[in-house]
């Protein structure tokens, strides 16, 4: 089974996530709400994916997280923000394996872009 790393600092948002992403069947390896918790729990749980949000309370936002763990093990990051990609791009350097969903999730975008990209990595 697929395992999801989910990084979100707002909790309600979080277990959105977590309802959708269990909804749909796939493995919720771990739930952290900030850049830092990421980095050191993707190094140890090893998941398949994350999903991230941009925009992170702390010193480290979603995307200099993914950044950052993705230079040790290229992890596939599913970024969530209310901002649109245009915005995004225009101001961060984007890890290679990437996709984007803007906010509020649905659950049929989510399924869709989670399956895209794990077909990607098979």
């Amino acid at each position: 089974m697929r395992s999801i790393l989910i990084v979100e600092d707002e909790k309600i948002s979080s277990m959105l996530l977590e309802h959708l992403v269990s909804q749909l069947g796939w493995n919720i390896v771990g739930s952290v709400s900030t850049g830092e918790e990421a980095i050191r729990y993707a190094e140890s749980a090893q998941p398949d994916l994350i999903i991230m949000d941009v925009g992170l309370r702390g010193d480290i936002n979603g995307i200099e997280a993914a950044n950052a763990i993705c230079q040790r093990k290229p992890i596939p990051v599913l970024f969530l923000s209310a901002y649109t990609y245009d915005e995004i791009i225009k101001h961060h350097e984007l890890p290679e394996f990437f996709e984007f969903l803007s906010k509020p999730v649905m659950i049929d975008e989510l399924k869709k872009k989670l399956n895209e990209m794990f077909s990607r990595v098979e």
